[in-house]
Order: C-alpha cells, then sequence, then structure tokens
C-alpha cells in the first residue's frame, strides 16, 4: 500500500464525523489502514460477492471492527465480528477509497437483508450500496 491513499466519506458520514469522536477514529485509523498500517482492531477483509455479479462488479468490501476482547485475544486479520466499515475503491486507482457507511451491530444481517427500506429509496441495504459505489466508481 501507498502513503498516498485518499479516502472520500459519504457526506452523512462525514457530517456525523464531525460530532462523533469514535466515528473520527475509526475513519482516521481507515486510511492508515489502506495506507499499509497495521490497526489491531481492524478484522478480515473481504468483498461482497451477492447479489452476483453487481455486488462484485461494484466492487464492494467490508473490513470487520474487532471489539476489544477479540482484538487481544486473536491479533489477526482473518477474525470476523458483526461490525463493519463497508467501502470500494476507485475503479482506476487502487489508492483511492469511499467509505459508504460503519455498520456498528447486525452488520451480517443488513447486508444480506432483502426487506426494502423506503429511507433507502425502496431498495435493500446492499443494493443501495452498490448504488452508492458504483455513483463514486463511475466519478473516480
Amino acid at each position: 500500500m501507498s502513503n498516498n491513499v485518499r479516502l472520500f466519506i459519504r457526506r452523512e458520514l462525514q457530517e456525523e464525523r464531525d460530532n462523533n469522536q469514535y466515528l473520527d477514529q475509526v475513519l482516521n485509523d481507515f486510511k492508515l489502514y489502506k495506507s499499509g498500517q497495521n490497526i489491531t482492531y481492524f478484522g478480515k477483509d473481504v468483498p461482497y460477492h451477492d447479489p452476483r455479479p453487481y455486488a462484485e462488479r461494484a466492487g464492494i468490501r467490508h473490513v470487520h471492527l474487532l471489539d476489544n476482547v477479540r482484538t487481544l485475544k486473536m491479533q489477526g486479520r482473518g477474525n470476523t465480528s458483526d461490525r463493519a466499515i463497508v467501502y470500494t475503491e476507485a475503479s482506476m486507482n487502487p489508492n483511492m477509497f469511499y467509505v459508504i457507511d460503519l455498520l456498528n451491530e447486525n452488520a451480517h444481517a443488513q447486508a444480506s437483508s432483502r426487506v426494502r427500506d423506503p429511507l433507502l429509496g425502496n431498495k435493500t441495504y446492499i443494493e443501495w450500496v452498490i448504488e452508492k459505489a458504483e455513483q463514486f466508481r463511475n466519478s473516480k
């Protein structure tokens, strides 16, 4: 990874970040992580595959955020949790990332839910994430 990492954050998350020290720290650490630094509470970093092929084409991924107990016990990148940063990278620049969401609980259930949410434009959560990722990737 590179020190030239550029991080873009969904507008609503950025607004929340201004008043939320935890969110600010997690996003700062995410940039360091993508620059190659070891952030001990970041676990497994994996792509979303479903719905195929849309999730894969949108390049959406999630990195698990470990709790303090798991971080102290495991110290590894292969660990999972039910909290995650949802993001994508620019299609033509591997050092440019877009943070779409931070899921503080029930990350797996939310990502796999097929319930259409009026607050998300009557889309499922993952359809909404795909749309945000594609908008970013088409602009960068």
